[in-house]
């Protein structure tokens, strides 16, 4: 198995080069891996998820430049690049061949510019079986999701999915280094820089743009968003307005559309049915919750207020023990926690079996009797009201 890299190159900052072409995502996972000095580990939901992208009908598949890292221990790499032209083949001691491609149309401008110092020129690398490995800086989570689609257990479906990535192509850019005491150093920086000084839009941002029922109708939403629901979702876009609960307004400025969507997922993920009228009341009741509890003020996580508006929507006769638990656990007072997660806490707090049991001293069997009678009096308005499932442990 070999890889053939066609593209254009570049000098960048301080005599390093960038090489950008298009290639298959298979030979790029065949022939990258992440490094572990800087590269975190894949997190397999993400991965799972992209697997899931690859694999559906979504028209808007689109993955963007993959950033790798090329260090050559053959050093001999940089007087060829410098060279204004590369003359046959040159052959590294790490596996790879490199050659010029000539271009048929000598008229064509690579760059808009003329600079002595550009040396811009298409140019290939081979990289045979035991070439040295690229680094992954940017686009490790998509690789990973190509490789483990490639390691399904082969079946019908997992070999025509294999077959489909297999022809897929992605743009991609390789930071092209002589390896050094500097090298890695410098891809380690420039993943940090990528991962913590970019601005990306918000997530509300980007579903304010995408929930424009104007501009997608109900099955490319549901194609960009892999989900059964789209309908629901466009009629609560079309009767819900934010302005409609003041007590949240400060909360939805930045998360209207956020909590929607979230909420949404909710319902899809459980196979819950409803309608825009009981969420739209389930929006209203929890704006005034909000006002009435005073814990509530200091909380500013929109994922408490979308899994009130799910148990509204869905319980509404276990909704005020819902709050009731939130308010006991001070739940919300944690920052990043998720509504799929609040949700599944409470479900697991409800469905535990409370065994309540009282020391006390011995005086006679008449008052151990009295005494079973007002606890069990009392546990039993405790579960009727809360409807928990807790009992009185019975003493020997």
């Amino acid at each position: 198995m070999a890889m053939k890299l066609t593209g254009i190159i570049e000098s960048i900052f301080d005599g390093r080069y960038i090489f950008r072409g298009y290639a298959r995502l298979v030979d790029l996972v065949n022939y990258s891996e992440p490094n572990p000095n800087y590269q975190r580990e894949a997190d397999k939901i993400r991965v799972d998820n992209l697997v899931d992208f690859l694999n559906g009908d979504n028209p808007y598949k689109f993955f963007t430049e993959i950033l790798l890292g090329l260090e050559f221990h053959d050093s001999t790499i940089m007087q060829h690049l410098n060279d204004r032209h590369i003359n046959g083949v040159i052959k590294l001691n790490d596996n790879i061949k490199v050659s010029e491609v000539k271009l048929k149309n000598a008229n064509l401008k690579l760059a808009p510019y003329e600079d002595a110092r550009s040396i811009q020129k298409v140019i290939s690398f081979d990289f045979e079986e035991n070439a040295t490995q690229m680094s992954r800086i940017d686009g490790n989570h998509r690789l990973c999701a190509v490789d483990a689609i490639l390691k399904k257990e082969p079946n019908f479906e997992n070999d025509i999915l294999k077959e489909k990535v297999k022809n897929v192509v992605v743009p991609f850019s390789i930071l092209l280094q002589v390896r050094g005491n500097k090298s890695e150093d410098y891809e380690a920086a420039i993943f940090y820089l990528i991962n913590s000084n970019a601005v990306p839009l918000t997530k509300e941002q980007n579903l304010k743009a995408l929930f424009n029922t104007e501009r997608f109708n109900k099955s490319e939403l549901e194609n960009i968003f892999n989900i059964k629901n789209a309908s629901l979702l466009i009629e609560i876009l079309n009767h819900i307005d934010q302005e409609m609960y003041p007590t949240l307004k400060s909360l939805y400025d930045n998360a209207f559309y956020t909590c929607i969507y979230k909420v949404i997922s909710l319902f899809n993920a459980r196979g819950f049915e409803t309608s825009s009228s009981i969420v739209a009341s389930a929006f209203q009741q929890v704006d005034n919750d909000w006002l009435q509890n005073e814990e509530f003020k200091e909380c500013n996580n929109i994922n408490i207020v979308s899994a009130m508006i799910y148990y509204y929507s869905t319980s509404r006769d276990k909704y005020p023990i819902f709050i009731q638990w939130i308010k006991s656990t001070k739940i919300y007072r944690i920052e990043e926690i998720q509504a799929e997660t609040i949700i599944e806490l409470y479900e697991k707090a409800m469905n535990s079996q409370i065994k309540v049991f009282v020391a006390m001293p011995y005086y006679s069997d008449e008052i151990i009797r009295s005494t079973n009678a007002i606890y069990t009096r009392v546990i039993s308005r405790i579960r009727s009201k809360y409807k928990v499932d807790i009992s009185l442990q019975e003493r020997l």
